[in-house]
């Protein structure tokens, strides 16, 4: 083992300045020679190595990519197939027989609700059972529904009151407007002058025509010598007095005839706004007559509806049906709306399918069809009920098939195959 010697300091006698060494025995230089070969192998081997593995690696990596993106390829391919091929099972046809693949559905789902709340006392029935039309559901406390019943009461007789009102009131216009029509028609009938007047006038006319038989006779007999001037004279004067009296009277005849006229266009004019106005309230009631008429009737169904469902505090069904959902339990007191019972309509039931453009225009509504359940086998006798006119998104036409279903079986979500009978 080398032991490292003290540091030594000397002078430097060239250039007379001080230098520190460390002197350390590392060994010959053969030795050194040999180490630094053996270092130098071993980087270029180190190396070597390293590209190798960089290649073999990358290659590799290379190798998984190019095969993914072949299995990508081929998955994209086989996806569109297999799109393809379940969008034309779902709307093609089966076979040539016309079937089609449909799931059953009730006809009509039906919610009983509450037009109030109420508080529940008791339920009469359960999930499942089979109900008619009126059989009572639950039993209601009756605090609540006697409140209901009468305030619907009391709006079906407001709104009869209001009937009853407008009618008189109607009435009562249209015998006014038919009083003013008789009176514009009696006013149309004016005479020319008043009666005085034209008694006056025609004493007058009479002294004229006196007056002018004189003058003439007189003016003969003075021809002849036989009257003298002054008599022809005076019935001259006669003659022109009888005219301006006559003048006089015609134009105060005239003026009264004018000023009568007046007065009858102007009562005519003033009838036929009261008639027009009498008219404009007549439509004005009338109308509200036909909204009142319209109120009552739905007060007096909304009554009548109330009654029968729980008159006696009792919830009846509406209709006949399965009973889907019961949604409230003794004790609640649901809001007014809430849906308290749902009932499915079993018979008959619906078949939804999906009919292809080439097909639909084959088959029309009330065609009969034949409906077979899908696990079980068993078949029904049914008919189209509805054809949509519009194509969904797949391009296919909603129908339904309509089937009787007498057992009430439960066949609600269940598969079935539908067969029209298409003229090919």
């Amino acid at each position: 083992m080398n032991v490292a010697q003290p540091l030594r300091v000397t002078p430097d006698p060239l250039s007379r300045r001080w230098r520190q060494t460390t002197g350390v025995p590392l060994g010959t230089a053969r030795t050194w020679r040999w180490a630094v070969v053996v270092l130098t192998a071993s980087v270029a081997i180190s190396a070597t190595m390293a590209q190798q593995h960089i290649a073999a690696v990358t290659a590799g990596a290379r190798a998984p990519v190019a095969q993914s993106r072949d299995v990508v390829s081929a998955s994209r391919v086989n996806a569109t197939t297999v799109t393809q091929q379940v969008v034309s099972t779902a709307t093609g046809v089966a076979d040539a027989g016309g079937h089609f693949r449909g799931t059953a559905r009730p006809r009509d789902v039906t919610t009983v609700t509450l037009p109030t709340a109420a508080a529940v006392k008791e339920i009469l029935i359960s999930v499942g059972d089979a109900v008619h039309a009126g059989q009572p559901l639950l039993v209601l406390d009756g605090a609540e529904p006697k409140g209901v019943l009468a305030q619907l009461r009391f709006e079906a007789d407001l709104a009869r009151n209001h009937v009853s009102d407008l009618e008189r009131a109607i009435k009562a216009l249209d015998a006014s407007i038919a009083t003013l029509t008789a009176e514009d028609s009696t006013e149309t009938q004016v005479e020319s002058a008043p009666k005085g007047l034209n008694g006056a006038i025609e004493r007058a006319q009479t002294v004229y025509n006196e007056a002018v038989a004189r003058e003439q006779r007189a003016a003969a007999l003075q021809a002849h010598g036989v009257f003298a001037r002054q008599e022809l004279e005076e019935a001259q004067v006669a003659v022109r007095a009888a005219a301006d009296d006559l003048a006089l009277l015609r134009r105060e005849s005239e003026a009264a005839a004018k000023l009568a006229s007046a007065q009858a266009l102007q009562s005519r004019t003033q009838i036929g706004l009261a008639v027009a106005e009498q008219q404009r309230q007549r439509q004005e009631r009338a109308g509200e007559l036909v909204q009142t008429r319209l109120r009552l009737r739905e007060a007096e169904t909304a009554l009548a509806r109330t009654q029968a469902q729980y008159g006696d505090f009792t919830l009846r069904a509406p209709g006949n049906g399965l009973v889907a959902e019961l949604g409230t339990r003794p004790g609640d007191r649901p809001a007014a709306g809430a849906p308290l019972v749902k009932l499915a309509t079993v018979d008959p039931m619906i078949v939804d399918v999906e009919v292809p453009p080439t097909v639909v225009n084959k088959i029309a509504r009330g065609d009969r069809v034949v409906v077979r359940m899908s696990e079980s086998g068993q078949g029904f006798s049914g008919r189209v009920r509805t054809i949509a006119p519009l194509p969904g998104t797949g391009g296919a036409h909603p129908v339904e098939v309509e089937f009787a279903n007498p057992a009430a079986a439960l066949l609600a979500g269940r598969a079935a195959d539908v067969q029209f009978s298409i003229d090919h």
